[in-house]
């Protein structure tokens, strides 16, 4: 059991032991402990790309799976993006007065203690956006998905490795709008029904380049033919999947960010996702 695993058991939370190492199913079928399949993806989201949070990784795991309920619930999408945004505030602020349990703040706590940095944040990313010189894609089209019953169809055009819950579970679709509260879009590139999983294309190049991601799956013109974006009422983004959703955990909940959007699709994300 990796360390991660080991401090996740230790959570006072309703789930005992039995629970978290008996398989169970995922849309699709596919069979998985809870245990692993929350460990990857909490890796994936936090520690992937940033290294430097292990430093306080007692504490993001009691802030994120026992507070706001990583990969257990889909209830608290966006304190968690906030969380990710603080804690890359205490990264660059060298974390020094922080232990590994982050002192046993609560999430309420930090985004209080931060609140200024997050505002800012929100306002520096905006101005960044309306900076740039956008070009309309026009192979890409923009759906708002208003009930289950409009994203249901798209289902079996996601990866076969990890299909979109939210387009097979009536349950999921009305936790992730929240039952209509956040708002829900898909991103389509005109060939998001014929392209496959091993098909291999270079068409991205250059938008990967543009961004810093090389051509390598997740980030492949198959994942970036369909992305999945839950906003919140405010029109921030707290959510984002591409088509391979939980096959790569590192990208399976921000896939992209409102700026990368905004390069993918041509087009200023505050001024299309309203």
């Amino acid at each position: 059991m990796t360390h991660l695993q080991d401090i996740i058991m230790t959570l006072d939370i309703e789930h005992d032991r039995e629970w978290w190492t008996t398989p169970r199913s995922l849309s699709g079928g596919r069979m998985v402990l809870p245990l692993d399949f929350v460990a990857d993806d909490l890796y994936g989201y936090f520690f992937y790309d940033h290294q430097e949070l292990e430093r306080w990784i007692d504490g993001i795991v009691r802030v994120a799976i026992g507070e706001l309920r990583f990969c257990l619930s889909v209830n608290c999408l966006k304190e968690l993006s906030e969380f990710k945004k603080i804690l890359s505030f205490i990264a660059e602020e060298k974390g020094k007065q922080f232990d590994s349990n982050l002192n046993g703040m609560s999430f309420s706590a930090l985004q209080s203690r931060y609140s200024s940095r997050i505002l800012q944040f929100a306002s520096r990313l905006r101005e960044n956006i309306s900076s740039l010189r956008l070009i309309p894609n026009p192979h890409y089209s923009i759906k708002k998905i208003c009930n289950f019953y409009e994203i249901q169809s798209l289902g079996p055009y996601t990866s076969s490795s990890s299909p979109w819950c939210i387009a097979y579970s009536e349950k999921k679709f009305s936790a992730f709008s929240a039952n209509g509260i956040n708002s829900i879009y898909v991103l389509l590139h005109d060939d998001y029904k014929t392209i496959g999983e091993l098909d291999i294309g270079h068409e991205s190049d250059l938008y990967l380049k543009s961004i810093g991601r090389d051509s390598a799956s997740p980030y492949d013109d198959y994942g970036l033919s369909m992305l999945l974006l839950v906003l919140d009422p405010y029109g921030t983004l707290i959510y984002c999947t591409s088509r391979w959703n939980h096959t790569f955990t590192h990208s399976s909940h921000d896939y992209l960010n409102e700026r990368q959007i905004s390069m993918l699709i041509g087009r200023n994300f505050y001024e299309i996702f309203c």
